[in-house]
Formats: C-alpha cells, structure tokens, sequence
C-alpha cells in the first residue's frame, strides 16, 4: 500500500515477479503409475464380485458392468486409463468367467459378443464429444 502512494507508481508496477503456479506436483510417471492400478483395480474388483456371486450364467449380459469402470475412468482420468481398464476387462472376463474356466479360449461364437462389449466403451467418450461438437441443422 505504501508503494502504491509514491509518485509515478500504481500498484501493479510494484510487482515484479510473479511466481509461476505449478499444475501438478505429480510427476508423469505417478500418474501413469496411477492410471495404470485405477484401470486393474477397477476391472478385477468388477470381475471379483461377478465371479463371486456368480452372476455370468444367471444375467447373461453382466458384462455391461464394466462399462460403469471403463466410463468413470474416460471421464475422470482420459483415454489411456480407459483403454487399459478395457483390456483387463476382456481378459478378465473371459479369463475367469467365460467356460471353458482359466483359459483364453471361447468356445461358442455367441460369448464373443458378450466378451466384446466392455471393448466398445473406449469409443463412448470420443464419439458422445463428437456429437457435442456437431452443428443442429434445421431439417
């Protein structure tokens, strides 16, 4: 205040340097780090509690649960997270879920489609931003 009283002076060429603010104090590895566990976590918790009260044989369609993980992380964390949690959720899912048991195989192609649809989430975010940024047209 007494600065700015002086003659010739306002009070904003009283301030000289101003600190830069710092984004993030994470370096990019943590946050790849933590993107990667949210992404495993995620997607074995989900499987974890389908496996666990054997939901797969009684709702065929469970598997649209991961889409709830593959979502949050799209939306909260980005692309890379969202990928990875779609990935583990396939394997997972056909891993611990899909008959034959523990093994990378299926053996009715109709599984396949079940099995898939946690992968068709990744595109969710990128295709509901590109309908935002559509022009509406009178028609």
């Amino acid at each position: 205040m007494v600065l700015a009283k002086r003659k010739g002076r306002t009070r904003m060429s009283t301030i000289e340097h101003v600190l830069p603010v710092e984004a993030h104090g994470v370096f990019p590895w943590q946050r790849y780090l933590l993107d990667t566990v949210l992404a495993f976590g995620g997607a074995m918790l989900v499987t974890g509690i389908i496996y666990l009260f054997q939901l797969y044989p009684r709702i065929p369609n469970i598997s649209i649960v991961y889409l709830l993980v593959v979502l949050a992380l799209a939306s909260t964390r980005g692309r890379y997270p969202a990928i990875l949690a779609s990935l583990v959720a396939f394997l997972a899912f056909d891993y611990f879920l899909v008959p034959p048991l523990y093994v990378f195989t299926i053996n009715r192609s109709g599984r396949v489609s079940s099995s898939l649809s946690p992968e068709s989430a990744t595109a969710s975010p990128t295709r509901l931003n590109r309908v935002r940024r559509m022009p509406i047209s009178a028609s």
